[in-house]
C-alpha cells in the first residue's frame, strides 16, 4: 500500500534548489485522512520536466466494483471463492494491525471507526484463519496466469 501512495498519491512541487530528481518527481503531500488508493495522477510540468503540481484522483467505491467484476472475470478462482471488495478493506485492516505491532488504534484510525466494537470485528481471535486464507488468495503464486485455475 506504501508503495501504491509513494507513486500514485498527492505530491507538491519541491523547492528551487532541491536536487533535480526530487524536483521532477515533487514532495510525497500525505495527511492522515487522505484516502490510500488511487487512480492514475496528472501532474503538470514545466519546461524543465520538474513538478508544478499534480491532481489525484482517489478511487471510489464504483471503481472497485468495476475492478472486482474484472477479477472475477479473469481469475476463475476468485468467483469460487466469493471474493468481494470488502475483502479489500479487511486486509487493509489486517495489513495495518501487523505492521503497527499489534496497535489497535492504529487499526482504528485506518478504518476510521471511531468505536471499538467496529474495529473489533475485523481483530478478532479468528481473523488469523481469514488472515491465512487471504494469503492464499492474493499470494503472488495465485496471479501467474497459468495458476488462474488451481490457487492452490
Amino acid at each position: 500500500m506504501l508503495a501504491h501512495i509513494v507513486e500514485r498519491g498527492p505530491r507538491i512541487a519541491a523547492p528551487a534548489d532541491a536536487p533535480d530528481e526530487v524536483r521532477r518527481t515533487g514532495l510525497l503531500n500525505i495527511a492522515d485522512a487522505d484516502p490510500v488508493f488511487y487512480g492514475r495522477p496528472t501532474d503538470v510540468l514545466d519546461g524543465d520536466g520538474f513538478l508544478v503540481s499534480r491532481t489525484t484522483h482517489p478511487v471510489t467505491r464504483k471503481h472497485i466494483e468495476t475492478m472486482y467484476a474484472r477479477i472475477r472475470r479473469h481469475l476463475p478462482w476468485a468467483q469460487q471463492r466469493g471474493l468481494r471488495p470488502h475483502d479489500m478493506r479487511h486486509s487493509s485492516a489486517r495489513l495495518v494491525y501487523k505492521a503497527s505491532g499489534g496497535d489497535e488504534q492504529m487499526a482504528r484510525l485506518h478504518l476510521a471507526h471511531d468505536a471499538a466494537s467496529s474495529t473489533d470485528h475485523y481483530l478478532a481471535e479468528q481473523l488469523e484463519a481469514l488472515a491465512a486464507l487471504k494469503e492464499e488468495l492474493f499470494g503472488r503464486d495465485n496471479l501467474d496466469p497459468g495458476a488462474q485455475g488451481n490457487p492452490e
